[in-house]
């Protein structure tokens, strides 16, 4: 869920991939709660805060952005309502409207607490990123074929709008390529 507020403060030029972020050394109080990181990180460029997947860093990035923008990203992504995939059944998940946010929401939403969403719907969001800032509505068969060979349905890939532009879609590729190369996600590379 982090990619939502990177992405999105990236995209409206809230931050560069270099702007410093204080990382607290792991631990930050706001307000009565205390926000952990695994790891304590001092000041780190935002390319870190997702490289190792800073929650500090995460959610100073989206206070950055205010609640009402990062929320429109949050939307936009896909979350709160159904992707459209062709198979019936497809639960919505769950935003609330920032009206609705608690005093810990600014955050907890950030690290995807206080959502409720689908595995469908982080595929599609991630997606985002795969292609080229657009969100595409997903499906499950890409083509029907009779014996013969014939093609009796062929989808095709359905863009249902732009929730980055081209080049933040290209630095957070970058970005998350770095997180499996050499950050938290290094469990998670595969070859190529």
């Amino acid at each position: 869920f982090k990619i939502v507020a990177a992405s999105g403060a990236l995209n409206d030029g809230t931050v560069t991939p270099e702007t410093p972020i204080n990382c607290e050394n792991g631990k930050w109080n706001y307000g009565y709660k205390v926000l952990h990181d695994v790891h304590g990180y001092g000041t780190i460029p935002v390319t870190e805060v997702i490289v190792k997947s800073s929650n500090i860093g995460t959610v100073k990035i989206a206070l950055k952005m205010g609640a009402n923008r990062f929320q429109d990203y949050v939307k936009s992504f896909g979350f709160g309502a159904q992707t459209g995939l062709d198979m019936a059944g497809e639960a919505p998940g769950y935003t609330r409207p920032v009206a609705q946010w608690s005093k810990t929401s600014p955050y907890n939403i950030p690290m995807g607490q206080e959502v409720m969403v689908t595995a469908l719907q982080m595929v599609t969001a991630m997606s985002v990123i795969a292609n080229g800032g657009n969100l595409v509505k997903p499906y499950i068969i890409s083509k029907i074929q009779d014996p013969a060979g014939v093609t009796l349905k062929d989808k095709k890939p359905i863009i249902k709008h732009r929730v980055i532009n081209p080049e933040t879609a290209a630095t957070m590729r970058n970005i998350l390529t770095q997180v499996i190369e050499r950050g938290t996600g290094t469990k998670a590379k595969i070859p190529d």
